[in-house]
């Protein structure tokens, strides 16, 4: 065997490789890390969209419980009066025979549990505003809803309590 000669193959024949082997494993890195950076963002938009959500469900959760109540309200307290007036009925006492109607718009207050947790309640305060807004062509009425929470500092003296219970 020659002392200094290239390396040859069982065959006889000199190998013929000269760092192609290398090549081809940063060719893969580099398209293996393309794929990784397009895959990346799209999981990362992913991952904002449904934080993004998640954020919005937990602020909504209160403010969907106090619509929720109400729609029961609208379903069960609207009365005519004499002059045959759609009014909410904010009666607290479902006994009384003469019941406490409220004009449009109507406000009230409600307090809810918004905290998921029941050992460690966050109590909140809601306002929530009745409008009329008109007559329905099957002769019912036509009601808005607005539901905002109400600051820390706010004065809800003028807000009627929400009526929970159905007549």
């Amino acid at each position: 065997m020659r002392p200094n000669c290239e390396k040859e193959s069982v065959t006889g024949r000199r190998a013929n490789r000269h760092g192609y082997a290398l090549m081809l494993v940063m060719l893969f890195v580099v398209l293996f890390g393309a794929m990784l950076g397009v895959a990346w963002r799209r999981v990362a938009s992913a991952l904002r969209v449904e934080h993004a959500l998640a954020v919005r469900t937990f602020a909504d959760h209160g403010s969907v419980q106090a619509l929720d109540l109400a729609m029961r309200v609208l379903e069960t307290r609207v009365r005519r009066d004499s002059s045959n007036t759609p009014k909410i009925d904010v009666s607290a006492d479902l006994s009384t025979m003469t019941p406490t109607l409220q004009a449009s718009p109507c406000q009230c207050k409600v307090q809810l549990n918004v905290s998921s947790d029941p050992a460690h309640p966050q109590l909140h305060w809601y306002k929530v505003i009745f409008t009329r807004t008109g007559d329905n062509p099957d002769g019912t009425s036509a009601w808005s809803v607005g539901v905002s929470v109400a600051q820390p500092s706010e004065d809800l003296s003028s807000y009627l309590p929400m009526p929970t219970n159905p007549p």
